[in-house]
């Protein structure tokens, strides 16, 4: 019988979601890009990780997700609906771990 009725268990939920507040230059996207390289491996992701960057700030990462052999991806842009299509493209499988950096600036413009 295969009515959809039922479906298969499955997490439908993100497996991390996760907001850095603080200082200039007190280590938020250092940190963000750490915990994406822990996850990337604790997930077993064979995708890159995506960064949208707002603060000109993913130039800095390339060393470090290179370094953990991960490829990264980027959008450098404030425009809401690029950040929109950032998402739909996350939700096709362009990535498992999205890196916002930073969310305000998307709603201060």
């Amino acid at each position: 019988m295969n009515d959809n009725f039922f479906t298969p268990i499955q997490n439908t939920k993100p497996y991390l979601k996760i907001g850095f507040e603080g200082k200039a230059g007190s280590g938020k996207t250092y940190t963000a890009a750490e915990i994406a390289i822990g996850l990337h491996k604790r997930i077993d992701s064979k995708k890159p990780v995506v960064v949208f960057d707002t603060e000109e700030s993913a130039k800095f990462l390339n060393k470090k997700f290179a370094a953990n052999g991960i490829d990264a991806l980027v959008r450098r842009s404030r425009s809401l609906a690029d950040l929109k299509t950032t998402m739909d493209k996350m939700r096709e499988g362009a990535g498992d771990i999205l890196i916002i950096d930073s969310i305000t600036s998307v709603w201060d413009v």
